[in-house]
Parts: structure tokens; sequence; C-alpha cells
């Protein structure tokens, strides 16, 4: 299953929407693709853009968008029509170069016109002889073939402070949605547009349910034959700013879903027919099934997700109604891929096979929480996972990811935000996905211990990390295509860069306990002129460097839109530094605590016979914080890059015994405010 979104005159913020029907006019050809070329539709209402303004706005000022849609048969039409005019070069590179994606499997591209306005003279531009169709398949690096087609249109002959006036329409229906009507509209971008038009034909005798985000204007309904009409018409919309770094349910811009199912228990209902029980026939499946009989159902539930997982491989071939139906397990057996709707189907089959109550759930990668202010369809979800309930307890398993080992109370979990489960006998509704009760916050743990056996000697270095949950994964996932000794020079490397004179005694050893879920790494180095003499000082420097990564600071820092959090993890950096005399330490060992609702940060040194300890624990509770919270993240931090990094000057006192041992001073000193990990 996947999401898509053109340009702003594209498939605008499309939640799934496929349209059926033809269109008459000249058909044409190109790669193998074919589109028409017609005239406007007479169900098409007339627009026009507003006069464009004197002053520039921008590179492209954006004088109309208009979009239509005729619901109201069994071909149903998107028009859609924009004006667009170039105020500098930039500007008519955009408008010069337009791209519309269509699916040529159920749908039919229609060009209706393509005029270029100069001076108040009407130029037509639409010549087949520019038209060029291309399959793109941008999703091919992650294995998923849609069947999209783009359809290219390079203008000739435009120049700075011409006007674009093209419109043309996509016709065509998935029929895996059935009869069904639903889509989803941007009323906002990043830019300002003068007239946004926005008109709507509804199925006949059906109500369409609406929800809106950030815009509050009613429609004006009329009719169209037995139907109903929906208008929108919106003067001088302003740009919205993109602030970045939101957590993904948050939505910077205005938008409206339209739907004609009834609630989510509809959508269910459309569902709960892909994904029926499938008769297994496969040897394979049923050897497999009566394994799984053999073991205790936590025992049993691993297994079969593992298989899913590492068994499969990952392949979407989503063409057709397979965008949303899956294949059957024999068919992916026999295929040996499937994407997250085969696997899911597959894992579904096998535990009900063993009487373990396990359950399609559908959810979006891209707007997870998000999926629950779009108006009831599937437009809004983009993958399928796996409900399994045990003992009380309720599991979302995904047999696309890999890497993952453990129980089910060790597993690394992802939170999926709201979930629409299929098929089960009493959630009906969207349900809050989070991480299971039995599964403990993920973490990355550093213990890092300097053995310092004289000043002017090497230093030996030593660092074990130690990674949990969905932390583990990661490494695991890191680390599945590299040798160990590539992954040791990545490790070298940047050790060299907080420490230039490093080297690496041995090369890192990896330590993977499956049964718990913990991937350990161990480094060992010596590193030549730690100590930098300065006059009768010897000085070095300290980095809690893993805690830096996680408190990058945010594009833009007075925030008016939430800010997404790395959330749930626990970090803890460990440093001892075991010295080879005896110390006096004049300053007070510092202590740091920080924490509110969303995190929580302490910081302790102490020194304990010739060795001193420091200790940086950092737990981010949660995966975004709202904007009046942004200051304190980041006095977060700063009190990391103040407490992270520490400037150690160790001198020798000027009154000594006659023994090799002797009182130092060691003063600590924080450096160098904002500093992050070198890079």
């Amino acid at each position: 299953m996947n999401r898509f979104s053109g340009r702003l005159y594209g498939l605008l913020a499309t939640l799934g929407v496929m349209l059926a029907g033809q269109a008459n006019g000249q058909t044409f050809k190109s790669n193998g693709y074919a589109y028409d070329i017609s005239t406007t539709p007479k169900w098409v209402e007339s627009v026009q853009a507003p006069a464009a303004p004197e002053h520039d706005n921008g590179a492209v000022e954006y004088l109309l968008v208009d979009r239509q849609t005729s619901a109201a048969t069994r071909s149903p039409q998107y028009f859609y029509h924009f004006v667009e005019r170039a105020n500098n070069l930039d500007g008519l590179e955009e408008i010069s170069h337009l791209k519309v994606t269509f699916n040529p499997d159920f749908q039919q591209l229609v060009w209706h016109k393509l005029n270029v306005i100069r001076d108040g003279k009407v130029i037509d531009r639409l010549d087949p002889q520019s038209i060029t169709l291309i399959r793109e398949e941008t999703e091919l690096s992650q294995e998923m073939f849609s069947g999209y087609v783009t359809s290219v249109v390079f203008v000739k002959g435009t120049r700075v402070g011409d006007v674009v006036d093209f419109s043309y329409s996509i016709v065509g229906r998935n029929p895996v949605f059935g009869d069904h009507y639903f889509q989803g509209l941007s009323m906002s971008w990043q830019v300002p547009v003068h007239r946004l038009y926005t008109r709507v034909i509804a199925p006949p005798n059906r109500e369409l349910r609406m929800s809106a985000v950030k815009y509050d204007a009613q429609p004006s309904i009329g009719a169209y034959g037995k139907s109903k009409v929906y208008v929108w018409d919106d003067a001088n919309v302003a740009a919205y700013y993109n602030e970045g770094d939101y957590p993904l349910d948050y939505e910077p811009g205005s938008f409206i879903s339209l739907t004609d199912f009834p609630d989510w228990d509809g959508v269910i209902r459309w569902a709960e027919p892909l994904y029926a029980a499938r008769p297994i026939k496969s040897k394979e499946l049923r050897d497999l099934r009566d394994e799984l009989k053999s073991m205790p159902k936590e025992q049993a539930v691993i297994a079969a997700l593992q298989f899913a997982q590492e068994q499969i491989r990952y392949l979407g071939i989503e063409l057709g109604q397979n965008s949303h139906l899956p294949r059957a397990p024999d068919t992916v057996i026999e295929n040996r891929y499937g994407d997250c709707k085969d696997k899911t189907l597959l894992l579904v089959s096998l535990l009900r096979s063993i009487g373990i109550d396990a359950y399609p759930a559908l959810v979006s990668w891209e707007i997870a929480s998000g999926v629950d202010k779009i108006a009831p369809s599937p437009g809004g979800f983009d993958h399928v996972i796996t409900l399994v309930e045990l003992d009380g307890q309720r599991y979302w398993l995904d047999p696309t990811r890999r890497y993952q080992k453990g129980s089910l109370s060790t597993l690394g979990y992802y939170d999926y935000g709201k979930a629409l489960i299929i098929g089960h006998p009493s959630e009906r509704e969207l349900v809050k996905v989070g991480l299971p009760d039995v599964a403990a916050t993920p973490s990355m743990i550093t213990h890092e211990r300097f053995k310092v056996i004289d000043y002017s000697a090497p230093v030996e270095h030593f660092i074990t990390t130690e990674y949990t949950g969905i932390e583990a994964d990661r490494m695991r996932q890191r680390l599945a295509n590299k040798s160990i000794r590539e992954f040791s020079q990545d490790m070298l490397n940047y050790m060299q860069k907080l420490y230039p004179g490093a080297e690496q005694l041995e090369p890192v050893q990896i330590t993977d306990d499956s049964d718990n879920n913990r991937f350990i790494i161990d480094e060992h180095y010596r590193i030549s002129e730690f100590y930098a003499p300065v006059d009768d000082v010897q000085a070095t420097r300290f980095y809690a460097y893993s805690l830096f990564e996680y408190v990058k600071s945010p594009a833009v820092t007075r925030r008016s839109g939430p800010l997404t959090l790395p959330g749930p993890i626990r970090v803890v950096h460990d440093i001892s530094l075991e010295y080879p005399y005896s110390l006096k330490f004049t300053d007070q060992a510092a202590k740091v605590s920080q924490s509110n609702d969303y995190f929580n940060y302490f910081y302790q040194e102490d020194y304990l016979g010739r060795t001193l300890n420091l200790h940086h624990e950092l737990e981010f509770k949660r995966a975004a914080m709202p904007a009046a919270e942004t200051q304190s993240f980041l006095d977060l931090k700063k009190q990391i890059n103040d407490s992270g990094e520490h400037y150690y000057q160790v001198t020798r006192s000027e009154e000594t015994d006659k023994s090799r041992f002797a009182d130092f001073i060691s003063s600590i000193q924080s450096m160098v405010y904002g500093l992050e990990a070198p890079q």
C-alpha cells in the first residue's frame, strides 16, 4: 500500500481516490502509454482567474487553482485547471515543466488545454509532440512497483512574465474500492493562491461526510440532477510557513476530506472481504503450521513472525487491485516475496490456524495518529500490520520488519499511532496502538573507560555500548550489509575525530543476545598524546557523544507547531577515568537534574579512589511536545552541551614529596556552548 502526492497542480493531497470513466477525444500514444486530448467536459463549471497583480509574489504567482470532481455517475472524473505566472527565471522553469501522474491500469489522462498568455495574447501550446509519458516508479528503491505513469510536458517558448493556463482530467477508478467515493483536498500551501475553487458533485442519493483541519469555511450546496453539489470559493488564500521538525500526525496547512463511508465500521466492512481467510494448501505452510502447534503459544507467535520477516523477501507489486488486495498465502510462499498486505495475511492465517487470535490492522507510516483527522475511508492508510491478542495482552507485530529478535516482551516495538483492525468482533473504530504494557523503554547505554598509566604515555580506551528494543533492531540492520572490518573502520573514523591519536587495538566485538534482544558492541583503542601539555598543565577533553544526536536544534525555534522528539528512549553515557595517582578535587562535584512531562535529564560526577566517574542519563518519554514547551528542549540542549563536553586539566603541585605520588588539582570546565559531536 502506498500514498502519493504531486506538485501543487498534481494529485493534490489525494487520499487514495481513484476514478473511473471514459473521455471523448483524440487518443495519442507515448512510450506505449495512451492519453487523450479533448474539450472540457460539459459538467465542469467555467471558472475565471483573477487579474494578475502588478507586484511579484515569489517565483510563481498562483492565480487560480480550480479542482472539480464529478462522482455522480459510474464514470466519476477529476478536473484540474491552473493559471500561473512566472515572476523570474526560477518561476519560469517551474511553470514550463508540467508533470501529471496517473495509473493506466485503471485511469485515463485527458488534456484539455495548454495556453501561454503574453500581453493579453493567447498562444496555444497543447502539442502532442511536447507530451511524453514515462513510468518513473518513484518508490523503486523501496522495492515498490505501483504502475503509475507520469505525463511530462515541456512548454515551449515561455518567457518571464508569461501566464500559463492549462487544464486536464483524470478518469478511472481502482475497482478494489467498488463504487465508494472519498477524497482529500489541500486548502492551503506554502505559496499564496489568489483564487481557490473547489467543486464536488456527490454520488447520487448519498450523503457526504466531511472532516476539516484548520479550515472553517462551509460549502455552498446546490443540486446537479439527483446529486448534491458542494462548492468552496476562496479568495487570497494565504501561504502557511512550514517550520519543519513536526510529529507525523501534525498537519501545518489546512485540508478537507470527503467520504461516502458512513463511519469507520463501514471501512472495516469494505476491507473484510479483502482479508478473508484463504485455505492453506501449500505443504510447506502445512508443515510449518504443525510445527507451530507443538510450541508454547508465545514461542509459536515469535516463530511465525520471524518466518514472515526473514523467509519471505519484501517486494510490493501493487498493480491494479493489488494496491489493497493481498495475495493468498499459498501464492506468497510460491513467489517467496510479498508486501505488507501479503505478509500480514500470511502471518494472520498461520496464527489463526493454531488457535491464536490475530487480525490485520491498517495503519499509516506517513501520518500515524493523523488518520483520525480524516473522514472515514481507506485513503489515509499506507501500511498493514498484525494485531495478536494473547493472554490478555495486545502485541502489534510488523511482518515487514527485519532483524527483530527476542520474546514478545523484549521485541523492538514501533508506535503506529492509530489502527483500524480488520475482522475484530468488538473493535469497530480506530484504536490507539501504543506500546505493549510489558515492553521496556528502548535504550542505548554507553560505558567508556579511560585507563591512564602515565600522563606522558598512551591511554587505553574501552567502550561498551548496549542497545535494547527497537534500538537493537536498528543496529542489526546497520550491520547487516557490513563486514566487521568495515564497521570497525567506521567506529575508528568517528573516534579519531574525537581523539586524533586513536588507534584500534582489535576489531570491534559484537554480541547479539537474541533471547533478550540486547545488542552489544565492544571497542578497544589506544590514544597517543591523550593529554596535551601546556606549561605544567596536562589537558584533555571527554564527550558524552551518544547524547548529542538526540538533542539537535530544530530548524525553527520560535514555533507555532509541535516539535517532534525521539522518544520513547533512554540514553545513558557513563565515562570513567582511572588516574595513576591520587587526585584532590578542590571544586565541588557537579550535579544537574532537569525534568518535565516530556524528558528527564540527570548528570552527576564523583571521584572514588583514583577514578573519576561521569554519569549522564537522558530519557525522552514521548514522541512530541507542544510548541509552548520548545524552550525547555532548547534549555535541555544547552545543558547537555554544557555538561556533555568536559575539559579537564591536571596540574602538578609545587609541593611534592620525594615519591612519585603527588597531589593534583583537577578543574572542570564546560567549554564551547552549543558544540555537538564532531561530524
